[in-house]
């Protein structure tokens, strides 16, 4: 946990669930993405709902903490959720890379 000078908590802390980081998939799958965030100062406060999920390739991939069910374009993605806090100020994130290979 990083404290802000200010006596504040840096960031919600963001946990992308599923898929696995580094997991392989074919481009005709249906890949299903899960995460979840929490805002630790003043109080333990659920912020999943916030959370927007996205692609470093195929861009904006849905909002809340899911489960979100999407394909993706072949290649390799960095897929980043971000979950904010309630003033929508300081956004924590997790990251994960997913592969995409040609369906046979």
């Amino acid at each position: 946990m990083e404290v802000t000078p200010n006596g504040g908590i840096s960031a919600p802390a963001v946990d992308l669930l599923q898929p696995a980081d580094g997991s392989s998939f074919l481009a005709t799958d249906t890949i299903t993405f899960e995460a979840v965030a929490e805002d630790l100062f003043p109080a333990l406060v659920d912020v999943t709902a916030s959370i927007e999920l996205e692609s470093n390739r195929d861009g904006a991939l849905g909002t809340g903490g899911g489960p979100i069910s999407t394909s993706l374009s072949e290649g390799v993605h960095i897929i980043t959720a971000r979950g904010f806090e309630p003033d929508d100020n300081n956004p924590g994130s997790d990251s994960i890379v997913v592969i995409v290979e040609p369906a046979p």
